[in-house]
């Protein structure tokens, strides 16, 4: 998003800054591609990166790359699957977001893996 104007067509919600290439691997989520005409590369861990953000509809995703927000349009239909595969990366490299003890009932009887 333009920081110190507003975007003018009202239909969106961000303005194209560039193009790329995303791949998502075990070590995390990598981009390589330009932002504004210029080489642009991150890579970012699932340790940091739990769930992709989806704001309207499954044709976009955004992600938060040193504290900037952007969506991504991927030109196949391939965003349910990206959210998939990101939170389930996260549980089984991460797992940080344990359960509450409330819930514990639902997992009686049941030996759980320990890591």
């Amino acid at each position: 998003m333009p920081k110190y104007e507003y975007i003018k067509d009202n239909d969106r919600t961000s303005i194209p800054c560039g193009k790329g290439v995303a791949t998502f691997d075990h070590q995390g989520i990598h981009f390589k591609g330009e932002k504004h005409g210029q080489p642009w590369i991150f890579d970012l861990s699932y340790g940091v990166m739990f769930a992709p953000i989806i704001q309207n509809d499954l044709t976009q995703f955004a992600l938060t790359v040193n504290e900037e927000f952007y969506d991504f349009y991927p030109k196949r239909h391939v965003v349910g699957k990206i959210i998939l595969l990101v939170e389930e990366m996260h549980r089984l490299h991460f797992n940080i977001w344990k359960n509450f003890p409330w819930n514990d009932y639902m997992y009686e009887g049941t030996e759980l893996e320990k890591k």
